[in-house]
């Protein structure tokens, strides 16, 4: 078989396997306090639609799993877009490459979750969805604030009881944000959730402590960091490891998977979805024919980890990318 150089370069870690992180938009219908997102890309185009249905053609043809990851902004903004790709794609394995299994994921911070959205996104196929939380309503709300300057917590929460009443397979992680402001508020939200989804093994739970990832907020993110202090972090680990709710994430992140891409609402090629606007995280670029133009030397600096097997570096490369050595 014929592979190309971008075949090899995405393929050495495992060939059977795509996973593509679509952003619809940049945009977003909220403005929360430690976002280190500026909004400046809009809507995809149709080219760049039209292109990555191109690409993922071609990928199908020598993989054996496809795995597509919706992020944003906010990507239910643009829910016809999703709704253009997953629906393609699914016609497209069904039809010409049965044996290709598709699995889809989305990142959503659960406003515009309705139920009926919901079940649309499960018939799309799209079964693991990640939504924050900060808190219980009164801590949430001052944190995590609608565009409009309104309040979102009884929304979401509203939208997460609809989805529970389904009786389909899926995965919502609830990714509780901490922080210096909201620690006494975080063990009262754990117990809300295991009151509400008592029973429910679906809906479990993430604790992830923000960090100072640049943006107009970082002063905010610098004051309510917890620093180097992982005592807070492992002391609500502890409450919850005893629970069918606890998650945690993979050890080895996304972005340090060669079999990984990001593709931003320009068509541009990335790998990080935190160092967004980060020279070294523009990689290359997906043509309109579905091929993309990658660059080696930013790709395998992503991927370092992978040579040396240093697991920080594994966990997330974007630490250090600028001064570690390649091996």
């Amino acid at each position: 078989m014929d592979f190309s150089e971008e075949d090899i370069l995405l393929g050495c870690t495992n060939q059977d396997e795509f996973h593509l992180i679509v952003l619809p938009t940049e945009q977003c219908n909220f403005r929360c306090l430690y976002c280190y997102e500026d909004h400046v890309n809009r809507r995809m185009t149709k080219a760049t639609v039209n292109a990555i249905l191109l690409l993922l053609e071609r990928k199908i043809e020598n993989i054996s799993h496809l795995f597509i990851d919706w992020f944003g902004g906010e990507p239910l903004l643009e829910l016809p877009i999703i709704q253009r790709i997953n629906s393609y794609i699914q016609h497209h394995i069904d039809t010409s490459n049965p044996s290709v299994s598709f699995t889809s994921a989305i990142t959503t911070n659960g406003y515009l979750l309705t139920e009926a959205v919901f079940s649309g996104l499960l018939r799309l196929g799209i079964t693991h969805y990640q939504i924050t939380l900060d808190g219980t309503e009164e801590q949430h709300d001052s944190t995590r604030i609608h565009a409009n300057g309104g309040k979102t917590f009884e929304t979401i929460w509203m939208n997460l009881n609809s989805m529970k009443k389904s009786q389909k397979s899926f995965e919502v992680v609830l990714r509780l944000q901490l922080m210096q402001s909201n620690l006494s508020n975080i063990q009262a939200i754990i117990y809300q959730i295991e009151k509400a989804f008592c029973g429910d093994a679906r809906f479990k739970i993430y604790l992830k402590p923000i960090r100072n990832l640049g943006g107009a907020r970082k002063e905010f993110c610098s004051k309510e960091s917890l620093g180097d202090d992982n005592q807070v972090l492992k002391a609500f680990e502890n409450l919850l490891r005893s629970s069918s709710r606890f998650w945690e994430p993979n050890p080895v992140c996304y972005a340090a998977r060669l079999n990984s891409l990001m593709i931003r609402p320009d068509g541009s090629i990335a790998k990080c979805t935190v160092a967004l606007n980060d020279p070294l995280n523009a990689i290359g670029q997906l043509r309109q024919d579905g091929r993309l133009t990658l660059q080696k030397e930013k790709l395998v600096r992503w991927s370092r980890g992978l040579f040396n097997n240093d697991k920080s570096q594994l966990y997330c490369p974007n630490r250090g990318i600028h001064s570690d050595n390649l091996v």
